[in-house]
């Protein structure tokens, strides 16, 4: 009984397969479905597969560059075939709202979830499935060093892959990936593109140089005023300077005035306690000392009497007594303090 239940399932299973390939066959036969060519790398060779729909056509092994030979014999684009032990599959469940997104989130979950910078891979994705609000997303990684080796190698053969794709799994059956290649874009696409980045670079450019040239223009402006008044502000600066002096002197004078005790009330004090038999004839102030020129009868009473004075201090014969033949009179030459 064991026996026939297993060729029960076998058979099952044998006619399963016969039908799952029977629509992708019999649309091969009948000259249906999508047409592309897969170029496919190895160490020893390099092969080309025409598919229409899921069925491989016919193939090809390239042995030097036959660019030309590639454009006749395979029809559809072509697509560079990723070995899958060069790739790396990562799942990712994000909310989704974060959609518009996920291009952010790719960067942060390679260099996370792999041994590489986002710098260092090619990347794609897919989003697998929506359920309950979450996007399931595959994302298909591949080292950029393994990438650009397959590329050049495909190219220097004449193949001319415009995308690249992931070599399907024995699970899957299909390819997946979905990796452009923009190398291989026409050249009138290519110099547009070049054009829009050379205008975007520009633009650029120009936005962070404009404060700066903006700034270089006022301050030339600037320059150029200050030139034309620089006589008019010479000027002005050098009647500010005398100016300064001036306040200078005027606080000089004024702090001397303050510190110094009235003038016409110490003469009046002087002229006042000098005894009957003196008489002054010249007197003048240097710096904190009056001094005092005139004569007497005797001058050592002219002496005693400033000792009396309040705002005079320390009084002494600035030169000898010269006593007058004439009228027998002594002349005297006295210095006396100011007490502050």
């Amino acid at each position: 009984m064991g026996k026939v239940d297993s060729l029960i399932s076998y058979l099952r299973s044998w006619a399963d397969g016969i039908a799952a390939s029977f629509p992708a066959n019999l649309s091969a036969a009948l000259g249906l479905g999508e047409e592309f060519s897969i170029i496919a790398v190895t160490d020893s060779k390099i092969e080309v597969f025409q598919y229409r729909g899921r069925q491989i056509v016919t193939s090809s092994q390239l042995t030097s560059k036959q660019e030309n030979n590639v454009r006749k014999q395979f029809r559809g684009p072509q697509l560079l075939l990723i070995p899958k032990e060069d790739s790396m599959t990562l799942s990712l469940s994000v909310p989704k709202s974060a959609q518009r997104s996920i291009d952010q989130l790719l960067e942060s979950e390679i260099e996370r979830l792999t041994p590489f910078k986002f710098s260092e891979v090619k990347a794609t994705y897919e989003i697998a499935s929506t359920e309950a609000g979450q996007l399931n997303i595959k994302i298909h990684v591949v080292p950029s060093i393994k990438f650009d080796a397959l590329l050049e190698t495909a190219t220097e053969a004449g193949a001319l892959p415009e995308k690249a794709v992931i070599e399907p799994t024995l699970n899957s059956g299909h390819f997946v990936g979905n990796f452009l290649i923009g190398d291989n874009l026409p050249n009138s696409s290519r110099r547009f593109q070049y054009a829009i980045l050379i205008l975007i670079l520009f633009l650029g450019c120009s936005a962070i140089a404009s404060p700066f040239v903006q700034r270089e223009w006022s301050i030339r402006k600037l320059n150029e005023t200050m030139e034309q008044f620089r006589p008019q502000i010479e000027i002005i600066q050098s009647k500010r300077k005398r100016l300064d002096q001036i306040r200078n002197e005027a606080e000089t004078i004024t702090n001397f005035i303050k510190t110094s005790p009235d003038i016409l009330l110490l003469l009046d004090s002087v002229t006042t306690i000098l005894p009957d038999t003196a008489w002054l004839k010249q007197y003048s102030v240097k710096d904190t000392e009056l001094i005092l020129q005139g004569f007497a009868t005797d001058a050592s009473d002219v002496l005693n009497a400033l000792n009396k004075v309040k705002l005079l201090k320390d009084p002494f014969f600035k030169s000898s007594i010269i006593k007058e033949p004439s009228n027998q009179l002594e002349r005297f030459h006295i210095g006396v303090k100011l007490s502050p």
